[in-house]
């Protein structure tokens, strides 16, 4: 068999002969072929590095083209001949790696959002140098939008393997045209209906075995235990009490499905918030779980057939295991090639009933301890979260994160540990985030962090013994609301701040307690309701000071003051619907005093004593009454007046009712207020309002009060019954 392999650069224009191949092409992985190749001159392997190189292998059966990129070169030291007229020819090694091997050697950390998984792993290669005409999608599955995917301190290669896997995806890699041989890397999810893509292979006992066409020789059938079973759970903050669960189940029905359905996978990384997709996802990552559950490897001159393709093997007997229809996808070549040889390389496949997953092998990056990340709100805003709080952040590590509300997706943001509690962040702030089980795709705020744009709430470490709350208007932080606490020692202190209004509702009973002196001041408006009673209890002074006042009782008002009670208004308005009772000292003692001062004259010649006799007495305790009753008729009408006021009041109250007591008392009383007036005129009564004076402590001049208190005074009747006898028991100033 006749074998040509070369390898063309797109760099000088030389003769490389290659003198073996070695290496793999694998779905779902870079190609890598190490090659050996002489070249008729000396090469600056600085100028090979990075170029595109095309290894055409032609055999009498077939040919086959690799297009991809010298990652690495080196140069021998020794040198061979091309033969006996031939010059000396340069050894060179070199790897020849598909294009995707350059995603190994960046690495990034980044978000992507809105996209579906497909989407991503197409950007990812163009983001590494691949022409969009180059990178092409076969789906046959719905991929839906991804919310948030993050790569994380992640090669771009390994970033792209993961998601592939993930989302059911493998890649390979074709060569265009022999006008245009550049590499084109398929991404695709659907295997199973492949057509195959060369003629059939003739499974042979071995390579000298008569047979004209295309062979698979040393066939090798493998099968492998499995998971059969596959549970995926998530939560969903918006649907808390949604039990998110999905599952799949192996329908083989081998003898060992049995077994394998009873192997289960729980995970509860994959994300998902409907039950439909979870299910999707969970039967995506069983048969990424049962890849290599059942495979078929062989050699064959058929070298055309590369990863991606379909091929038909044809059995050599009937009792062959090969499936019924002997219809398999090629999951990965191995080139082994030395020259002198044939050229035959060993296909590893899997039956094409089964879908092509590829094997979840690439970890997914878990973040460790918490990190920093700033609190992003649109333009013109200070606050912008949702319905449930949650905030978005740019992180440090993010090259792709916009700088507004797009960097990232709504992110909860923890509260204080108490039954209810809120406090949201704002624009600016550093937020200290920390990820749930560590994945870089659920995030979580913890808090808040000190800057130098975000400085303490107050100068430090002067106020170190101070602790505060506050929060400022927005927009524009004009205003605060804060609470704040001093520690220090001796000047310990709780200050509360209401920027506008404060409101405070207490459900049961309100005690505050002011060790020493309490001010308030309010500068506008004050207005106090009370439903029940109010109690006012001052034990030095009280003192109100008001342009005007007015007072409204709805029902009844008693004052009672044991000392002085002065008014000094500029006007007063006094509405009472009932009764205004006023108390200043005893008032059994200025009963009396009244009594004696009003009807002294009759209670001391015991006129009633004689008219009434044993009742006299009692008639005599409600001489007070009538006394005001006199005082308020005597300025309307004089002494006449009064004395109609005493004898109206003396029968309205209890001396009337005792005079009715007995035979003609009705006519004693009004006989003894005739003697009572009579002899007040005679004795030169004056119950005229006129200012009094006398003298005080110390000789100085002031209102008399006691004996000094000319008629109406609050003591008793002298003798003589012209004026007071002794101070009463209070002053009304």
């Amino acid at each position: 068999m006749d074998t040509a392999v070369t390898l063309s650069l797109n760099h000088g224009d030389f003769e490389l002969r290659c003198a073996s191949v070695r290496g793999r092409e694998q779905v779902g992985a870079a190609s890598s072929l190490e090659l050996e190749f002489t070249a008729d001159r000396f090469l600056d392997i600085r100028d090979l590095i990075g170029t595109w190189g095309v290894l055409e292998i032609t055999t009498d059966h077939a040919a086959r083209r690799v297009v991809g990129l010298l990652t690495r070169v080196s140069h021998a030291a020794s040198t061979a001949r091309g033969g006996a007229d031939a010059g000396p020819r340069y050894r060179y090694r070199a790897r020849l790696e598909s294009g995707t091997a350059r995603l190994r050697l960046s690495r990034r950390s980044r978000t992507f959002q809105e996209l579906s998984l497909p989407e991503i792993a197409v950007q990812v290669l163009l983001g590494a140098g691949w022409d969009a005409e180059l990178v092409q999608l076969r789906l046959g599955e719905a991929h839906p939008v991804q919310r948030y995917i993050v790569q994380y301190d992640e090669t771009d290669e390994a970033f792209l393997r993961r998601i592939c896997e993930r989302a059911g995806l493998y890649f390979f890699f074709e060569v265009g045209g022999d006008d245009d041989l550049r590499e084109i890397c398929i991404l695709t999810d659907t295997s199973t209906s492949l057509e195959p893509s060369h003629e059939p292979l003739q499974v042979v006992e071995d390579a000298g075995e008569a047979h004209a066409g295309s062979y698979a020789r040393k066939l090798c059938i493998e099968t492998n235990l499995r998971v059969g079973r596959v549970t995926l759970r998530d939560y969903d903050a918006e649907r808390p009490n949604l039990d998110l669960r999905a599952a799949a189940v192996t329908d083989s029905d081998l003898p060992r499905g049995a077994e394998e359905r009873e192997l289960e996978h729980y995970e509860t990384r994959v994300a998902f918030s409907d039950v439909a997709v979870g299910e999707s996802e969970a039967r995506r990552l069983l048969e990424a779980l049962q890849t290599g559950a059942d495979t078929v490897s062989f050699e064959t001159n058929a070298i055309s057939i590369y990863p991606g393709l379909c091929c038909e093997v044809l059995p050599y007997s009937d009792d062959s295991v090969i499936s019924a229809d002997g219809r398999f996808v090629v999951t990965r070549v191995d080139h082994d090639w030395a020259a002198g040889h044939a050229y035959d390389v060993r296909l590893h496949c899997q039956a094409l009933a089964r879908p092509v997953r590829l094997p979840r092998v690439t970890p997914e990056p878990r973040l460790a301890g918490v990190h920093s990340a700033t609190v992003t709100v649109p333009e013109g805003e200070e606050i912008h979260v949702d319905a449930l709080g949650r905030a978005h952040v740019r992180f440090r590590w993010d090259i792709n994160g916009a700088t507004d509300h797009q960097s990232s997706l709504p992110i909860r943001v923890m509260q204080q540990n108490m039954v209810d509690s809120m406090a949201l962040p704002r624009g600016g702030w550093e937020a200290l985030v920390a990820f749930d089980q560590g994945n870089p795709e659920r995030p979580l705020i913890l808090g808040k962090l000190f800057s130098t744009a975000q400085p303490p709430t107050l100068s430090l470490p002067a106020n170190k013994t101070s602790t505060a709350i506050r929060s400022f208007a927005s927009p524009g932080s004009a205003k605060m609301n804060s609470i704040h606490t001093n520690d220090k020692a001796g000047a310990q202190s709780f200050i509360i701040n209401a920027g506008d209004g404060k409101f405070t509702t207490v459900g049961g009973n309100l005690t505050t307690s002011t060790g020493a002196v309490e001010e308030r001041t309010v500068g506008a408006h004050q207005a106090t309701s009370v439903g029940g009673s109010e109690n006012l209890s001052v034990g030095q002074k009280y003192r109100v000071s008001s342009g005007s006042q007015t007072g409204s009782v709805g029902g009844a008002q008693n004052i009672g003051v044991t000392g002085k009670l002065s008014h000094e208004v500029a006007s007063e308005t006094v509405l009472i619907g009932g009764a205004l009772l006023e108390q200043i000292g005893s008032p059994a003692a200025i009963a009396t005093s009244l009594a004696g001062t009003a009807l002294g004259a009759m209670a001391g010649s015991n006129f009633l004593s004689a008219r009434l006799g044993k009742y006299g007495a009692m008639a005599a305790q409600f001489v007070a009454p009538m006394a005001t009753a006199a005082y308020e008729g005597y300025k309307s009408g004089g002494v006449s007046g009064a004395l109609k006021g005493a004898a109206t009041a003396g029968v309205n109250t209890g001396a009337g009712m005792v005079a009715g007591m007995v035979p003609g008392g009705d006519a004693a009383l009004s006989a003894g207020m005739e003697f009572a007036g009579n002899d007040l005129l005679q004795k030169g009564m004056d119950w005229s309002e006129k200012e009094l004076t006398g003298k005080g402590e110390g000789g100085s001049d002031k209102q008399a009060q006691g004996p000094n208190a000319e008629a109406g005074g609050a003591g008793g009747a002298k003798a003589d019954g012209t004026g007071a006898e002794a101070g009463g028991s209070g002053n009304k100033e």
